[in-house]
């Protein structure tokens, strides 16, 4: 008898956010500014989880800093930032940026992977 198992396609994760329907974070493009470098991999992760593509940026603004700041956020669909680890620079570059282009802007306190994703996502389920 033949196996059949290769037309069986892996099961659609659910939506995270817990609404029926077109999930709002099904490939929605996530501007991370801020945080701790050495952890972009694990914020990546954490957003994935989420259905997001992330873009992140560390949130340094010297030299060539505030031009990759703009071009990360011109790029996404939103912009999460982290306040405990940030320069004030950025904060006034990505909030006037975000005013500008009407993107949504989110500040977070929070630094680890996993507590900035759910507190993004409880911002997303709360209507940001």
């Amino acid at each position: 008898m033949k196996n059949n198992r290769s037309h069986i396609h892996p099961p659609v994760p659910a939506c995270p956010c817990g609404i029926n329907g077109r999930c709002p974070l099904a490939h929605l493009k996530v501007a991370l500014i801020g945080g701790l470098e050495r952890l972009e991999a694990h914020y990546r992760s954490a957003f994935e989880e989420l259905g997001a593509e992330l873009y992140f940026h560390k949130g340094q603004c010297a030299g060539y800093g505030s031009e990759r700041l703009r071009g990360v956020i011109n790029n996404a669909d939103v912009a999460v930032f982290i306040t405990s680890i940030n320069s004030h620079n950025a904060l006034l570059v990505a909030k006037g940026l975000c005013g500008k282009t009407g993107k949504k802007f989110v500040a977070i306190k929070e630094t680890g992977p996993k507590r900035v994703s759910h507190e993004f996502l409880n911002r997303v389920n709360a209507g940001f």
